[in-house]
This record gives structure tokens, sequence and C-alpha cells, in this order.
């Protein structure tokens, strides 16, 4: 199974630096409710599809060993900067999710945070219920795109990603392998690894100026993908959809509302 394209679309310093600058960390409620199904007082967490670590930064005082994984060596290494001066031990490890070398029954926690589209659901599901313990738990979350600000500038947003997936289907060779996040519960279930399977929302605002509307826009791997590919920010959007931006705006911080779905899923 080849899903090299997937990790690539993320690769290059200024691709992590824009991802690590304008993803979003979980709600804390989410995190919250994660631990308080756990009934282990020693917590081995895995945070796979790790990216650059700000998703398994959350976890880094709450656990008491996390392993952050990631196929993509640039993310990887900027996950391992990240965490140079934390005391406690954090193990990475250089793999996908459907090969993780981990020994069987060892983990008490798997999340996957805005990943789980990129992993093929049966083989990452059948690998990830070999390293849980029973009564282990998996957490998928991810992020609705656009956040929610205005009616024009979301409009902007869908309309640029309606052409960016446009072109990318029209490639005579395949730039990704996307699995829908509408069947991740449902594929979750299917799986039979799991006795109790919840998907439920989770909010937050954060507070910034337009420019964090522009980047959570280029922090996407389509855009990324798109260019690596020789295509010209004007045949991207890219251009028309910046300068819808910045024409109506000031740099006066905005609420922005971000919108999540989490599944919790409890081991057999």
């Amino acid at each position: 199974m080849d899903l090299q394209k997937n990790a690539d679309r993320f690769s290059g310093k200024d691709n992590v630096r824009l991802y690590d600058t304008y993803r979003p960390q979980p709600p804390a409620a989410l995190v919250d409710l994660a631990l308080s199904y756990m009934k282990e007082q020693s917590i081995h967490l895995v945070d796979l599809g790790c990216g650059s670590g700000l998703s398994s930064m959350v976890w880094i005082n709450l656990v008491d060993q996390l392993t952050c994984v990631d196929p993509g060596t640039d993310m990887l290494s900027s996950a391992r900067e990240k965490f140079k001066n934390v005391k406690q031990k954090v193990n990475f490890i250089q793999a996908f999710a459907h090969e993780i070398p981990l020994e069987d029954l060892s983990v008490d926690i798997v999340t996957i945070s805005q990943a789980f589209h990129w992993m093929d659901p049966k083989s990452s599901l059948d690998e990830i219920n070999r390293i849980l313990k029973p009564g282990g738990m998996l957490l998928i979350y991810d992020c609705y795109w656009p956040p929610s600000i205005n009616m024009k500038w979301e409009k902007a947003f869908i309309k640029l990603f309606d052409h960016v997936k446009s072109i990318s289907d029209a490639q005579t060779e395949p730039l990704m392998r996307f699995w829908n996040k509408a069947k991740h519960k449902s594929n979750i279930e299917k799986s039979g690894h799991f006795s109790f399977v919840k998907q439920i929302g989770f909010h937050k605002c954060v507070l910034a100026n337009y420019l964090y509307f522009i980047g959570i826009a280029e922090s996407q791997g389509g855009i990324q993908a798109l260019r690596k590919i020789g295509l010209t920010d004007d045949e991207i959007g890219w251009s028309e959809f910046v300068q819808c931006i910045t024409k109506t705006t000031t740099d006066e911080n905005l609420k922005f509302s971000l919108h999540y779905s989490a599944i919790f899923a409890h081991k057999v």
C-alpha cells in the first residue's frame, strides 16, 4: 500500500511552518472527556499522524508516556524540536498507521487529529486494535473548515477549495488517496474492534485577524500539492481568494469559531 503521496502533501519546511502556525489545538473539553473515559492510572498515549506535534502537546502533562507517530520526515522533525525542552520522555516513530512498530497490547489511548482521512481505515483500525490494550480507547477528531466568521469569507474559502478539488481530480496521476470523513464512525463500527462508539461535537473560539483565516487556508494540503506540481497561485485560485479577504478587512482581531467532530471508541 503506497500512501507516500499523502505524506508528501505536507512536506517542506515552509509547509510545516504554515501548519504549525495556523492549525488549532483541540478544545480542552475534548481532552478532558477522553481522560474521564479512562480508568488506567498510568497511560501510554500514541498520537497517530502527529504532524508537527501540535496535537501531541496537549497531552504531555496528562499522560505518563507519549509516542508521536508520523510518516513525514519534516513534520516529525518539527515535533522533535517542539519537545526538546520537555522533561517527560517522548518517543518519536516515523511510520504509517497500518504499520506501527509497537508491541501488541501496549497502548492505552490512540489519538488521531485531522489525519484519519489520509489512512486506509481497514488496515489502520486493525493495527490500532493490535497495539491497544483491552479497555483502551481510540479518539479521532477533526475540525470543520472553514472557521465560522462571516458569509463572504466562508464563501470565498469554499469556492477556492471546490476549485482546488476540481483541478486535483483532473490530474492524470492521483495527487493523494483520501477516505471520506463522513464514514469514519461507520468504518470504526464495522471493524468489530470496539464495543462503544460515540460521535459528538465540540467548539472553541480564537481571537485573530484576517491573516489567520488566510493562513488556515494556505495550510491545507490541497493548495501545497498543486503548487508542487507547478501550478501558479492564479491558476489555483489562491490570488483571487487572498484579494477577496484582504480588501474587506482591517487588522483588528476577530472572533473565529472552530467546530470539531470527535469519535470516541472503546476497545472490546
